[in-house]
């Protein structure tokens, strides 16, 4: 689900663990770092339609308690290229304000699992009338340790078409190889994934589909790690 039109704040804050190692005969406390973590708050308008912040976050505050969301933050927009946060989260509460001379708010908050992953667009969060081959990033060289893509589909595609998602690599930006395939998307059917890639990632990526999306709405994202 798409929150911006919903939204006017988020915090995403990653920290990291620390614990006191002092011991006797130091004039200075030491300490050494342990877990990485990382909380999401979103504010926004509360907006109670049927399709709407509250119905969907009310949902998964109880039916992904145990599943996870998958969710995406991109501080200057998503169009190809720009930078953006992805993580797995837990939606772990929900606040509605109604104050007497102001609109009623929402405010929901996610704890974070496994940690927040640096990311790019590869496809802005939009619907395609026919095949997708994106334009490519350049990231001027070659990485060895692999990566991580996200997909997200909103689901409000006009039937049960379906499509394959992929992101591909390339070394000279004209022969391309499959970098991580995902699963089949169903046009109405809202759905995520996150996928991993192991081992060399090459100089060029792209996003890639295998047939137009009927209405439904996509962001596709890929980070090096």
């Amino acid at each position: 689900m798409d929150l911006s039109p919903y939204s006017k704040g988020l915090d995403l804050e990653p920290s990291v663990d620390t614990a006191e190692v002092s011991t006797f005969g130091l004039s200075s406390k030491t300490y050494i770092t342990g877990l990485k973590d990382a909380k999401v708050s979103l504010e926004g308008i509360l907006d109670g339609a049927a399709t709407g912040n509250d119905a969907r976050l009310f949902t998964d505050l109880a039916a992904l308690a145990t599943a996870g969301l998958i969710g995406t933050s991109f501080p200057q927009g998503d169009a190809l290229g720009n930078f953006g946060y992805a993580f797995k989260a837990y939606d772990v509460s929900m606040k509605v304000s109604t104050p007497v001379a102001d609109v009623s708010q929402l405010t929901t908050s996610f704890q974070v699992t496994g940690g927040v992953e640096r990311v790019v667009s590869e496809h802005a969060f939009a619907a395609d009338a026919g095949i997708f081959t994106g334009t490519s990033i350049d990231n001027a060289a070659s990485s060895a340790t692999g990566g991580v893509g996200y997909i997200q589909a909103d689901g409000g595609g006009a039937g049960a078409t379906t499509e394959t998602w992929k992101i591909q690599h390339s070394v000279d930006n004209v022969t391309w190889v499959d970098l991580v395939t995902f699963s089949a998307l169903t046009d109405n059917v809202r759905s995520a994934e996150r996928l991993t890639a192991a081992g060399t990632v090459n100089r060029y990526t792209r996003a890639l589909s295998s047939a137009g999306t009927n209405g439904a709405k996509v962001q596709a994202a890929f980070g090096r790690t």
